[in-house]
Formats: C-alpha cells, structure tokens, sequence
C-alpha cells in the first residue's frame, strides 16, 4: 500500500516552505482532492502566519541592529566627551563609569619565531617554509645557506605572512634556513635552524 513520505526534517526552512507550497497548490488542483479543497486552505493558512512570522523575525532584527549601532554611536560620543574632560587623569576616568583603556606595554626584543618547518617545494630548486608568528613583528625575514658550515646566509625573503617559498636554491642540495621577525622594536632573534633538500 502507497503511503506519502514527508521527510521533513532533513528540509531546511526555505525548502520546507517552498515545498508546502507545491502540495498545496497540486492538492488544490487535482480532482482526486476537490472534496477537501477547504481543508487544504486551511492547512495553507499556516504557511501564511509563517510567512508573517518571517517578516517580523526580520525586522525585529533590523530594529535590534538599528539600537545597537544607536548605543555604540551615543557610548563613542560620550568617551569623547570622558577624554576632553579628564585629560589623560585616570580617576576622572574612572569617575565617568567607563573602564580605562589599558596602557600599551612596550613589545621589547621579538622573540625568535617557533616551530619553523621546511619541506621541498613542487618546483625546481625550491623549499616552502612555515613558521609561528610573533607577537610585534610587522615583517619577516628568512636566510639561508647551504648545507656546509662555512657557507653564508643569504636573504632568501622579506615577507608579511607566517609562510612562504625560497627559490633559486640549488636543486636537490640541502639547505639550512632560519627566520627572524623584525617591527618597531627592531630586529628580533633568529628561529633555530631548518634543513631542507630543495625540490
């Protein structure tokens, strides 16, 4: 015996709407269920009041935005005012009911980046290089040499990112590569060392 088979919880809101309309205006069509076209109205009337509920979840949120962005506008204009007033005293601060901004700490030395990883890129004479971001660097600086202990560093990048890709190394040569970051407070101290077999 055929039996309807709903499935309605897999259906998210817009397709469970858009397929209780289907029904609804198949139903009410078809001969097979003229004598119950009342009901199928009236079961229609349901998606209406969800329709309706739709709307004014919406604009219930709109209005909830909309008072947001009105207190955090009235909050600003009166941090101003706090500012103007307390010229830099804390208590005068403190006196207004805000919390005080917390004084910025200087960065000192960068410490050395962490975790510096190497592994041969896809491409001929390259390596691709990850590391840990440091906290005050604005730029980072990658080196390397060759696999000899007497071999120099040489700049390999000068990169904002926490990642990137030394190229024209010598293919299949193993590498050694470091990385410092570098900000306001200068240069930081180098990451330990690397290795890596260029691609």
């Amino acid at each position: 015996m055929a039996k309807p088979r709903l499935n309605l919880r897999s259906k998210k809101d817009h397709d469970l709407k858009s397929y209780a309309q289907s029904v609804i205006h198949t139903m009410l069509i078809s001969p097979h269920f003229a004598t119950y076209g009342a009901q199928v109205q009236a079961y229609g009337a349901a998606l209406t009041e969800q329709a309706v509920a739709e709307t004014q979840l919406r604009a219930a949120t709109q209005r909830k935005r909309q008072e947001r962005l009105s207190l955090e506008q009235a909050l600003a204009g009166l941090s101003s005012v706090v500012a103007l007033v307390s010229e830099g005293r804390a208590e005068v601060v403190a006196a207004s009911g805000m919390e005080l901004r917390r004084p910025r700490s200087p960065v000192g030395r960068l410490r050395a980046p962490g975790n510096l990883r190497a592994r041969p890129a896809l491409y001929e004479g390259a390596c691709d290089l990850a590391w840990e971001g440091v906290h005050g660097a604005s730029v980072y600086e990658v080196e390397y040499r060759r696999e000899s202990a007497d071999a120099p560093w040489e700049r390999a990048l000068m990169i904002t990112a926490t990642k990137g890709r030394a190229t024209s190394l010598v293919p299949g040569a193993l590498h050694y590569f470091r990385v410092r970051g570098i900000g306001t407070a200068g240069e930081g101290a180098w990451s330990d060392p690397a290795l890596c077999r260029a691609g």
